[in-house]
């Protein structure tokens, strides 16, 4: 049963946002895996009483099996919220353990995505990884609409912000329907993408919030 009104922002934390970016990306699991995903910035005990309090405000559900608990997300719109918090995590994340020059590229790169109508981007390699280093490239998978004239716009930002770096930025730029239907396909190059850093664009612009 969801929690009524009052206790629905008791699972905000930045704990919890962890665990919901975990399954979002890897699917249920039980709370021992999702411990050793966390750790050791989370313990077992922390991770399991946040996941009680997301399970309280309907952001996840629990399956039993013996002493095994698996955990999986809810379709609900708070879901919806703490998936989108977990993204902007991960990337404030990959921003903060890359060089300066690959943070100002990577910030270029999404204000770009988001004036030429990108649909949502997602940053896989190092830079997600959180091992970039200085000469990094960025490899960035940008979805747009489809019919949509940004891939060559794209592509020539692309080019203009490798210009201010010592590294390059590689973009590969899929429409949305063919987005969909590679991922049906379980596509490898997509595959690795989604599993890094997603930004979803908003009308109101993305960089401009985070």
């Amino acid at each position: 049963m969801i929690s009524s009104r009052g206790d629905l922002y008791e699972w905000l934390g930045s704990t919890s946002i962890l665990i919901v970016g975990e399954l979002a990306e890897h699917g249920p699991m039980d709370i021992l895996k999702l411990s050793k995903m966390l750790a050791p910035r989370s313990s077992y005990a922390t991770v399991f009483r946040w996941v009680n309090k997301l399970e309280k405000a309907g952001v996840v559900v629990s399956t039993h099996e013996g002493n095994r608990r698996t955990v999986s997300l809810r379709p609900y719109y708070l879901t919806d919220v703490a998936v989108e918090l977990s993204s902007r995590l991960k990337f404030r994340d990959a921003l903060h353990a890359a060089p300066r020059e690959l943070v100002n590229a990577a910030l270029n790169v999404v204000d770009g995505l988001d004036r030429f109508g990108a649909l949502e981007a997602y940053f896989y390699g190092s830079f997600a990884r959180k091992d970039a280093e200085k000469g990094s490239d960025i490899d960035v998978l940008a979805v747009i609409p489809d019919g949509s004239d940004a891939a060559d716009h794209i592509r020539d930002l692309a080019l203009a912000i490798s210009e201010t770096f010592s590294g390059e930025i590689h973009p590969v730029i899929v429409e949305a329907s063919k987005f969909k239907e590679l991922v049906e396909k379980k596509d490898p190059l997509i595959e690795a993408a989604r599993k890094g850093v997603k930004i979803r664009f908003l009308t109101t612009g993305y960089a401009r919030k985070v």
